[in-house]
């Protein structure tokens, strides 16, 4: 009979989560507002929408091929952004969202160019590495309470 105690499974506050949206949402969008409209002007509004339209779904994509090649069964995708935000969290307040977004931010814009780069790799396996140096990093240069 087993007398050791089950893992305990992360689970970070509602704060960590909202961070993390937002730093999906502005990585995913403000960019490609900013490029489309510097390439455009109003008179071809309708072009720069394309282009804007096509360069989200372009990330899109990029973080899809990404979660199917970094994530592992100990480790998801969605999972290890937690990680990172949590661990940039000095707890609820302007100072925290200060440090824990663009490091979410960060993590997430550097999963696609892991995703990008195993494109390359036949070897998941060195994805999935890569994947867990990038938690692990932050974890370990986390933001202490």
């Amino acid at each position: 009979m087993e007398t050791q105690e089950p893992k305990r499974q992360y689970r970070p506050g509602v704060h960590v989560h909202l961070y993390l949206w937002i730093a999906v949402v502005a990585v995913s969008l403000v960019p490609f507002l900013i490029i489309s409209g510097r390439l455009f002007d109003e008179e071809h509004a309708a072009d720069a929408f394309a282009v804007f339209l096509a360069m989200v779904a372009g990330l899109q994509g990029l973080l899809w091929i990404a979660r199917r090649r970094c994530a592992s069964e100990s480790l998801g995708m969605w999972n290890g952004w937690l990680y990172v935000t949590g661990s940039m969290t000095m707890g609820i307040g302007g100072a925290s969202m200060l440090i824990a977004i663009p490091c979410a931010a960060v993590a997430v814009l550097a999963t696609a160019g892991i995703g990008l780069a195993s494109l390359f790799d036949s070897d998941v396996t060195r994805a999935q590495s890569r994947f867990r140096r990038l938690v692990s990093w932050f974890v370990r240069n986390r933001m202490y309470q």
